[in-house]
């Protein structure tokens, strides 16, 4: 009798693993759409972030109406340790973006996110957090949304970039240089681009750097104002993230990081950004190199 309960024990693990891996889900979460000012609401959501144990690493408004606060906790960070390059995930970011006389307050969904950086994040107790601060939110950012086996190997289409094929942007002597540098040409802001937030993960020599981009056709600014067109905005793309992990300095793929935040994006609109990939790479290569 015991074996026949461990026997459907095994069955029911292995039928959840299997149905969560054909779930789809979504990068961001919609929590409030209604009167109000940036100020206001950025404030109150701070203050509730905190309450709940999360951390304010840092803020970014890449144009008006539109602002960006950067926030991790302790567990999240933990979890980054654990994969390789996982600091990209070391972070979620909430947006507030003024439409239409309203305020719209998204955040990014971290199953969405962890799955693509291929991170093994404990999300359960992490998304029970995040319900006491926001409540539960409406998920969106792409129609159908996109399955966990997809999206834990995504690229937007055939010879398109994985998670795994990054720009390597500089080699350095150590890692301690690497840091060194990178922090000199964010705060000399070389190609347009500077800091928004910087996390050390912890027993790793891994930092990731949240950026601002402004110059070309990289800049938040051109990339925002070409492609989100969706009645929900997507201002929770941003910031930018690069990463320095060993003596090497590297960033996401263009063509992979603003396709993984816009997953139902046409070619047709993809084409309005062709220069985008080339002019992100080209700036932080400059905040990288000595």
């Amino acid at each position: 009798m015991k074996q026949m309960w461990k026997k459907l024990l095994l069955i029911s693990v292995l039928l959840i693993t299997c149905l969560s891996l054909f779930a789809a889900e979504k990068p961001y979460f919609m929590v409030s759409n209604t009167a109000g000012s940036i100020p206001e609401k950025m404030s109150e959501t701070k203050a509730v972030l905190e309450e709940n144990g999360f951390e304010i690493v840092g803020e970014y408004s890449p144009f008006a109406g539109r602002h960006v606060v950067i926030f991790t906790n302790e567990n999240l960070i933990n979890d980054a340790a654990k994969t390789d390059f996982g600091a990209y995930g070391a972070a979620l970011r909430v947006a507030f973006t003024e439409i239409d006389d309203k305020i719209q307050i998204a955040y990014t969904n971290p199953v969405y996110w962890s799955n693509a950086y291929r991170m093994e994040l404990e999300t359960e107790q992490l998304n029970i957090q995040l319900e006491k601060c926001f409540g539960i939110g409406e998920a969106f950012g792409s129609e159908d949304g996109v399955k966990i086996k997809k999206l834990r190997k995504y690229h937007y289409m055939m010879a398109m970039p994985y998670f795994d094929d990054p720009y390597e942007l500089a080699e350095y002597e150590s890692y301690e240089e690497g840091i060194e540098i990178v922090e000199a040409g964010l705060e000399a802001q070389k190609g347009g681009v500077s800091k928004v937030y910087r996390i050390d993960i912890p027993n790793k020599k891994e930092t990731v750097f949240g950026i601002a981009l402004t110059q070309k056709g990289g800049s938040d600014q051109v990339v925002m104002n070409k492609i989100d067109k969706a009645n929900f905005k997507h201002t929770a793309y941003l910031c930018y993230e690069m990463v320095v992990s060993g003596n090497k300095a590297y960033a996401l793929h263009g063509r992979f990081r603003i396709a993984l935040s816009f997953p139902d994006l046409t070619m047709g609109s993809f084409t309005k950004i062709m220069s985008a990939p080339g002019d992100i790479k080209e700036a932080l290569k400059e905040v990288a190199e000595k």
